[in-house]
């Protein structure tokens, strides 16, 4: 598994590029040249970015949302002090101190962003890869591979969660869930330069959300300067399903904080996180069961 990661991610890293202070990609170019041949062409349907606040309130961030956003994160600030008695600042939140905290429009939020994949925002990327591995009786293999990358250091290191979840005629394979965690952080090499120290572990999914169709992990966003986060699992389809769509859903929530911690909930096609304040990335994607 390492080592398939490895070469998944060396094709992934060389393939972006940088689109306004961000790494950013098309499609095409996330896929793992060393297995070009097993890689299916997914379309992304749609990629949005929401701000879930602490009331529960899900807003979508784009431009015509954004003072409403901000002035939002600036009650919730006050909301979870009054709940908890514990502060947050507003970096913790994603907000920008222009001088005017009273006004919104002097307060900076994330944009919307277009359907591209991998989706990303200022310093998250997230991106869902299918690799055809050919029959096994009257079924198709496909593993899923989904995929995250913190390439810019979090303010946040609480508990997040990233999820992936498919229609019903995928039926997962038992034992075949892998999921990986990676970072990388520039330490003093005690000669007036740097070094860089990896750190790296395996991740059990997650027993809520671990079904049928789908599964996701909770972790807590490490302090590397990189860090990234994979999923594996093959699932059959019928080859009676030759020409359907398949849909799959992934999505990250990164956690500003929590009342009661974080849960998955995992439905055909469907992802939610309950109990938690914070962000959402979301990308939705398609192909037509029976590619290779």
């Amino acid at each position: 598994m390492k080592i398939r990661f490895i070469l998944i991610l060396l094709a992934f890293v060389f393939s972006l590029t940088m689109f306004g202070g961000i790494s950013s990609a098309k499609s095409k170019e996330t896929k793992n040249n060393t297995s070009q041949e097993h890689s299916v062409k997914l379309e992304v349907v749609k990629s949005t970015t929401y701000y879930n606040s602490l009331d529960g309130e899900r807003i979508e961030y784009n431009s015509e949302n954004e003072k409403r956003i901000a002035k939002t994160k600036l009650e919730d600030i006050k909301k979870y002090k009054k709940l908890t008695g514990k502060s947050i600042s507003y970096e913790e939140v994603g907000l920008k101190d222009n001088g005017d905290l009273g006004k919104s429009d002097k307060i900076h939020t994330l944009s919307s962003l277009p359907p591209t994949d991998p989706a990303t925002n200022s310093k998250l990327l997230i991106s869902q890869q299918v690799f055809y591995k050919g029959t096994s009786g009257t079924n198709y293999k496909y593993q899923y591979h989904s995929y995250a990358e913190w390439f810019k250091k979090p303010v946040n290191h609480k508990k997040d969660a990233f999820a992936v979840a498919w229609d019903t005629s995928a039926v997962p394979l038992s034992g075949t869930f892998e999921g990986y965690w990676q970072q990388q952080k520039a330490v003093a090499d005690g000669k007036g330069g740097l070094t860089h120290v990896t750190e790296d572990k395996q991740l059990s999914a997650d027993t809520d959300s671990y079904k049928n169709y789908g599964h996701g992990v909770i972790l807590s966003p490490g302090y590397g300067d990189t860090q990234f986060i994979t999923m594996d699992r093959d699932v059959l389809v019928p080859t009676s399903k030759k020409g359907d769509p398949a849909n799959i859903i992934t999505k990250y929530h990164h956690t500003y904080a929590t009342i009661n911690g974080i849960s998955i909930s995992v439905g055909p096609a469907s992802i939610s996180f309950s109990d938690s304040w914070g962000d959402d990335l979301v990308t939705e994607y398609s192909f037509v069961y029976g590619d290779r």
